[in-house]
């Protein structure tokens, strides 16, 4: 799957916007000159919200300097809340050496040669933190330290690549692009600041921001037609048949289906006109202050696992259920569904139990692990 570092966020809302969109990195910049640069306690702001808002769902939040000593991208991390730095300037090596695997250097290398050379002297020192890149690559400008709106070479790009496994690829990437460029170059992530505006520099254009998580990704959240209900139907019966999922051991009618779920808050993964997961609430109890209480289920579908699908659907459904006024969402998983527990948790979920010996399925009794997420803004 390919990450996604959506960059120079100035506000609250325009950071929230990015994060419940997909991304794995935010991006924050405090070099001055930058259009988008914003102050330390302005990032705060941001930082400290974004982590009570969303808890375990919140992405990286990494801060951009060009040219700024250790210790002073030390004291705007700490006092910014910053998970990282990204090092944009013409610092030498031995800057991330001091900052100890919490950054990583951008570099503009001008060809393939180039590119060799800055490997040999910035890997050495690139973050061991599977969630960071080793090295992000941008275009060459001569006076510019990104956000030049041009691309990258594509023979720097492929040598960049060869050499570095967690390859961050940015440069005049946009929705209508970076198709064309995550296809070629493959790269470990990807990273873009005005391709996602429409013209003012820091103030990210919601449909922008969507298209563009989108388009990586390869899917689309959309609300659940009875239209789509042969393809939800396969997909379920694809859970049903791993016996990690359910159960239930046949799939119900859409008439049965429909009333057992809430006509809210039924989402599917959609690629073109291919479902490729879907999510849906029901109700936990009829008692009305139980209202804001509904369990969940999500399901995706077998060529589609380990795309990323899960996690943007679940996500999907955690923000819809909030607008929608629930503020808790419960799921029973079975101990050995370690995928489904594992997003989860990566979702904001916690485990507050397990039900022993609950019930059998084909002859076989099954425990169930009872995870729960309490929304930290709906019904407080």
């Amino acid at each position: 799957m390919t990450r996604i570092k959506l960059c120079g966020v100035t506000t609250f809302d325009n950071a929230l916007l990015c994060a419940e969109s997909g991304a794995d990195l935010l991006g924050l910049n405090f070099y001055p000159p930058s259009p988008r640069a914003i102050t330390p306690e302005t990032a705060r702001a941001i930082t400290d919200e974004l982590r009570v808002r969303l808890g375990d769902r919140c992405p990286l939040l990494v801060g951009v300097f060009v040219n700024a000593s250790a210790a002073e991208i030390a004291q705007i991390m700490e006092s910014a809340g910053l998970d990282a730095a990204q090092i944009s300037g013409d610092e030498p090596p031995d800057l991330l050496a001091a900052l100890q695997g919490r950054a990583y250097k951008a570099i503009r290398p001008r060809s393939a040669a180039e590119v060799r050379d800055l490997a040999v002297r910035y890997l050495p020192h690139a973050p061991e933190n599977p969630r960071l890149p080793l090295l992000l690559v941008d275009a060459y400008h001569k006076a510019l330290y990104g956000g030049t709106g041009e691309q990258a070479s594509l023979d720097v790009a492929l040598a960049a690549r060869e050499l570095v496994p967690r390859l961050m690829l940015a440069g005049g990437l946009k929705p209508e692009n970076v198709a064309a460029r995550v296809q070629a170059i493959q790269p470990w992530a990807v990273d873009t600041a005005s391709g996602i505006e429409n013209g003012t520099p820091g103030i990210k254009t919601p449909d922008r921001v969507r298209d563009f998580v989108a388009t990586v990704r390869g899917f689309c959240i959309e609300a659940m037609t009875p239209a789509d209900w042969p393809q939800v139907l396969r997909i379920y019966q694809e859970g049903i048949d791993t016996g990690l999922a359910t159960f239930e051991t046949e799939t119900p009618s859409w008439d049965a289906w429909n009333a057992a779920h809430l006509d809210r808050c039924r989402l599917v993964a959609r690629n073109g006109d291919q479902i490729l997961g879907w999510a849906a609430l029901v109700p936990v109890s009829g008692r009305c202050i139980y209202a804001g209480v509904a369990e969940h289920s999500i399901y995706i579908a077998a060529l589609a696992r380990g795309r990323g699908v899960g996690r943007a659907l679940l996500n999907a459904l955690i923000v819809a259920s909030e607008q929608a006024g629930f503020w808790t969402l419960q799921s029973g998983i079975f101990p050995d569904n370690d995928a489904s527990v594992g997003l989860h948790k990566a979702c904001g979920f916690r485990v507050i139990g397990v039900r022993e010996r609950i019930g059998q399925l084909h002859g076989v009794w099954k425990d169930v692990v009872l995870m729960e997420r309490r929304s930290p803004t709906v019904g407080m």
